[in-house]
């Protein structure tokens, strides 16, 4: 990721039937970083194209190998990630695991 905004349409995903996600984030590494930072939120939607709302966010992380585990309730249909904090760094990779939950 090289800048705060939403995940690309590819990267939401669609669920049907669950109501929550126990999801884990870890940081794989910063480019061009000095004492950088990535804070990273999920959000939901009951349309593909319309309007997200906050599901909530996961604790900032400043290190390649950190990692943050969090659980998010109130999923609707649709969910996505978003960069809302990116400093000290010119780009951040992550990964994004886990399950849904009924």
């Amino acid at each position: 990721m090289t800048a705060i905004g939403p995940s690309e349409p590819l990267d939401t995903v669609e669920f049907i039937n669950f109501r929550g996600l126990q999801l884990t984030l870890a940081l794989v590494g910063f480019e061009g970083a000095s004492d950088p930072v990535i804070q990273i939120a999920m959000e939901t939607s009951m349309s593909f194209k319309g309007d997200y709302s906050p599901l909530g966010r996961f604790l900032p992380l400043v290190a390649a190998g950190e990692s943050c585990n969090q659980c998010f309730d109130g999923v609707l249909r649709y969910v996505r990630w978003r960069v809302v904090q990116l400093e000290g760094a010119s780009a951040a990779t992550f990964t994004l695991e886990g399950k849904a939950l009924p």
